[in-house]
């Protein structure tokens, strides 16, 4: 794959879940586990992403923290963290990225 096309991709997705998060100013939290949570914010960003991936690499693996957290990592995959810090994030702590 070429580098830069990658990276503008990329960069198009993390664009793409920073219009879904302002968006979405009112969310809902969930107990993802002990210490862990989920809010519906990082679910729609993490669908976008992986339909979007999907039509543009359809012969790339995803794994990601929500709906593909079983799939293993391989040479040509995406990893898809939706938000990073989601529990500063549904706390509404500034300390969160894309």
């Amino acid at each position: 794959m070429d580098k830069i096309k990658i990276t503008n991709f990329m960069l198009k997705l993390a664009k793409d879940a920073k219009k879904i998060v302002k968006n979405h100013k009112n969310f809902n939290k969930m107990d993802k586990g002990f210490r862990d949570v989920v809010t519906d914010v990082d679910l729609l960003v993490e669908k976008h992403c992986i339909n979007v991936i999907n039509k543009k690499y359809p012969n790339t693996t995803i794994v990601s923290e929500e709906f593909n957290n079983n799939v293993s990592v391989t040479d040509n995959c995406f990893l898809i963290d939706p938000i990073n810090g989601t529990k500063n994030f549904a706390n509404n702590l500034p300390l969160w990225g894309f």
